[in-house]
């Protein structure tokens, strides 16, 4: 650690650390690396303690022992931060990508993650990038060969040219919107909807109740049976909904 940074690295961290605190206190999940950055500099000139280094680099190398940090996996852009003795789930980015903004504004989009990824991951040399939207929507780094027998099967390409790329000082929003426009022309160009590429929540799971059929049959059913048999889901669901017989 640089001697000259050190006292106010260490101030920094501590003051990072009681706002992370206070945040999961009140609420229970990460802040925001923007909102901790806004928040530290209600205390402090945080320009001042930074100098030319940025929020992220100082709290990885001098509050990595109280403060945590975790990426969007499809946008490295954004940033939260936690107390270092708590765990998070990453699957709190689709939580903060589908709340409005504190402006008041409406939050940009939630792309799915493969569709994110077709058009913000660096490009494989040599190789052309198709989206493929059935069965599943995934994106693929193929052989310019196989790429006419991919589009007659339904697959769309993704140009070189169409890939925005992160950059540590560029504005999230920013960033966030050019992805979100390259993604909504690419779709009108090709006569797709940008609904079939916005993230969809996973259905909530009911589990069975004690007094439905599908609870009685599990009742009478050896485990050993219940590795063999198979069962439609939409039986499944009846199972679970229909009260099993009185005996």
């Amino acid at each position: 650690m640089n001697s000259e940074n050190a006292p106010e690295g260490g101030k920094l961290a501590g003051i990072a650390s009681k706002i992370c605190e206070a945040h999961w206190k009140a609420k229970g999940e990460p802040i925001l690396l923007s909102r901790l950055g806004a928040e530290i500099g209600k205390n402090v000139n945080l320009q001042a303690l930074l100098g030319i280094r940025k929020l992220l680099s100082v709290l990885r190398s001098e509050a990595s022992d109280v403060v945590s940090l975790a990426q969007d996996p499809t946008n490295p852009l954004i940033c939260v931060a936690f107390p270092a003795t708590k765990q998070i789930d990453l699957n709190i980015f689709d939580a903060l990508h589908s709340r409005p903004s504190e402006r008041g504004t409406k939050a940009a989009p939630r792309f799915r993650r493969s569709v994110w990824a077709a058009f913000t991951k660096p490009f494989t040399d040599g190789k052309a990038r198709v989206l493929t939207l059935r069965p599943v929507v995934r994106y693929s780094d193929v052989p310019p060969e196989e790429l006419d027998e991919l589009q007659e099967k339904g697959s769309f390409q993704v140009d070189k040219e169409l890939i925005v790329t992160a950059h540590d000082d560029q504005d999230v929003s920013h960033y966030t919107l050019s992805v979100s426009e390259q993604i909504r022309s690419w779709a009108a160009k090709h006569g797709i909807e940008v609904s079939a590429l916005l993230f969809e929540p996973s259905a909530s799971i009911r589990l069975p109740v004690s007094g439905s059929s599908l609870f009685q049959l599990m009742k009478i059913i050896d485990d050993r049976d219940k590795a063999r048999i198979s069962i439609p889901l939409d039986i499944v669901e009846k199972l679970m909904t229909t009260p099993g017989r009185r005996t």
